[in-house]
């Protein structure tokens, strides 16, 4: 129970970004979310490895381009069978590459 509370509030954290950064984009992203949450429960680390992701797109400034790219995943039809912490991992990836 504690541990889907604290998933709750992380989920209700990541959809006030996204709905600050990606107005047009909102829709399509929670309903991803929210499917990932229906099917998959989030471990420890997965969630670390998200906090880790979202400190550094703050550090680097790349929210915009991470967000565009993770709407361009959900369209995909090779992410449909990642949970959303690889999806995660990938876009960070996928951006951090093309900024340096």
């Amino acid at each position: 129970m504690i541990i889907k509370r604290s998933l709750l509030k992380l989920v209700n954290w990541y959809k006030k970004v996204w709905l600050i950064e990606l107005t047009g984009v909102w829709t399509n992203l929670t309903t991803g979310l929210n499917e990932e949450i229906k099917y998959n429960i989030m471990t420890k680390n997965q969630e670390d490895t998200m906090y880790e992701i979202h400190t550094k797109l703050d550090k680097l400034n790349l929210h915009k381009e991470f967000h565009a790219q993770l709407k361009k995943m959900y369209s995909q039809e090779k992410h449909n069978w990642k949970n959303l912490c690889e999806k995660w991992e990938y876009a960070f990836n996928k951006v951090k590459n093309k900024a340096k």
